[in-house]
C-alpha cells in the first residue's frame, strides 16, 4: 500500500460506543466601522451572534456558513477560524456536559450586504451592530469571552484556544 493510504478503519461500533460531545459554531460579521453584528433572540434573554449545533456529517465550517445563511440571510464563502473551545459545563438540570465550539470570522458587511439581512422568522427579534466592548456586555458568559479572545487572535493572525471547565 501506499504510505498516505488508510490501512486501518475503526468499526462502526467502536465508534458509536465513544463518548458524544455537542459541536457548535458561530459567526463573527463586522461592519465598515468593525462593530458586531448582535441579534436579540425572541426564546431567551441577551443577545447572539450567528451560530449553532452542527448537523450530523457537517464540518464546522459548514455549519457557519449554513447558520449564518439561516439566522440572518448573508452569504459568506469561506469563513477563517479564529476560535475553538472546549467545554465541560453543566446544563439547567445539573448535569454535565462537553462541547465543542468553533468561531469564525466572515468578514465585513457594506451597506448593501447590511441592507439585504432578513432575520429568521420567529427565532430573532432585531439585530444591530456594536463595538466590541458593548458587544462583550450584551453577549452572555462564555459567548462574550470566545468572541473576544477569538476577535484578539485575529488581530494576531492566530487562533484562540479556550478551556473552560465549570465544576
Amino acid at each position: 500500500p501506499e504510505s498516505n493510504s488508510i490501512t486501518h478503519m475503526p468499526q462502526i461500533s467502536y465508534i458509536e460506543s465513544l463518548h458524544k460531545k455537542v459541536v457548535g459554531a458561530a459567526c463573527v460579521l463586522e461592519n465598515e466601522a468593525k462593530e458586531i453584528l448582535l441579534m436579540k433572540p425572541s426564546y431567551r434573554e441577551g443577545w447572539l451572534i450567528p451560530g449553532g449545533a452542527l448537523l450530523p456529517l457537517e464540518s464546522p465550517k459548514e455549519g457557519c456558513v449554513r447558520k449564518t445563511m439561516e439566522e440572518v440571510r448573508v452569504v459568506i464563502a469561506d469563513p477563517t477560524l479564529i476560535g475553538v473551545t472546549h467545554s465541560l459545563r453543566r446544563s439547567d438540570e445539573n448535569e454535565r456536559y462537553e462541547s465543542i465550539h468553533f468561531i469564525f470570522f466572515g468578514g465585513i458587511l457594506h451597506a448593501e450586504q447590511i441592507e439585504e439581512i432578513r432575520l429568521q422568522e420567529k427565532a430573532f427579534e432585531q439585530y444591530k451592530f456594536a463595538p466590541l466592548e458593548e458587544a462583550v456586555k450584551l453577549l452572555d458568559f462564555p459567548l462574550n469571552d470566545r468572541v473576544a479572545q477569538s476577535l484578539a487572535a485575529l488581530d494576531h493572525h492566530t487562533v484562540a484556544y479556550i478551556e473552560l471547565k465549570q465544576e
